[in-house]
């Protein structure tokens, strides 16, 4: 009798995961690569979060935060790297790989993020909405963002992005703007 209710749960548990498999195909995997300090993630099904642990998916639907000694590190599949510092909060909305590149859409909250993609023909466009508006980067580059109180500031370190809230503003590399 106990085996069949094992049986049972192993089967519930392969028919849940080809929903999150087939994000993973899309172009939307992404992994902790790094995790230092307080760090939660919380997955789209569950109301709790976990304490977050490097070489785990984060994929669309997937939230993670860090609190004042947490840090993290994520790698996309186009080799793009992401770092979350202290106290952020970061959301993954989707990745949309019918388009060309692929567009992977974030949301930080509050915080700081700082987003390598390099250059590299298979690489990924990244949108990254805040509170204040969006920053699109769509080419290879080293790109900073911080979400504070009532302003988001995007520093391009090398590339270029386009800064969407009240008015549109293109930012080149060395320079830093303000929504």
């Amino acid at each position: 009798m106990k085996s069949h209710g094992l049986v049972l749960m192993l089967a519930l548990a392969a028919l849940a995961q080809p929903a999150r498999a087939t994000a993973e195909e899309d172009g939307g995997q992404a992994r902790l690569r790094l995790v230092e300090g307080g760090v939660a993630l919380q997955r789209p099904d569950e109301a709790g979060s976990e304490e977050a642990r490097g070489n785990v998916p984060f994929l669309p639907g997937d939230r993670l935060w860090s609190d004042a000694g947490g840090r993290a590190e994520l790698q996309f599949a186009d080799g793009s790297v992401l770092r979350l510092d202290r106290r952020s909060k970061l959301d993954y909305l989707e990745a949309d790989a019918r388009r060309s590149p692929t567009v992977v859409t974030l949301s930080l909250w509050s915080g700081s993020l700082y987003l390598h993609v390099p250059p590299d023909r298979r690489r990924s466009d990244y949108l990254v909405e805040t509170p204040d508006g969006r920053v699109d980067v769509s080419e290879s580059g080293t790109y900073r963002v911080d979400v504070e109180e009532r302003e988001t500031r995007v520093a391009v370190l090398e590339g270029e992005a386009l800064l969407d809230g009240e008015r549109s503003v293109r930012v080149e590399s060395g320079e830093i703007a303000t929504l």
